[in-house]
């Protein structure tokens, strides 16, 4: 197989979203609609293996448990403001990079 082909993405169908808002917001169904969301995420031949990873490892479970931790942090005070901001900030630019791929990958 050539460089160019294996490079090559696979048109988006329009699953993708869903596998993104599964991703973003599958943990207040149980934590399932998550696993499913990742689940899709490596099944989907739109994005590469890298953003499959940026999108399974950069905060499991989504806004849902970033916005637990953030909370958390944020009442702590002090320097565990900076943590309350990445928790929430990091899964929103995850879920981002995917839209963008995807749209990429679409047009």
């Amino acid at each position: 197989m050539a460089p160019a082909e294996r490079m090559k993405r696979a048109p988006a169908d329009g699953s993708e979203w869903s596998t993104i808002v599964l991703l973003m917001l599958g943990a207040f169904f149980v934590g399932i609609g998550w696993v499913v969301g990742v689940v899709a995420l490596w099944r989907s031949r739109v994005w590469t293996v890298p953003e499959k990873l940026i999108g399974t490892l950069l905060w499991p479970g989504g806004l849902v448990t970033g916005m637990f931790v953030g909370v958390l942090a944020a009442q702590a005070g002090g320097a565990m403001i900076v943590v309350a901001v990445v928790a929430v900030v990091v899964p929103l630019a995850s879920a981002y990079l995917l839209y963008v791929r995807a749209q990429q990958s679409s047009s």
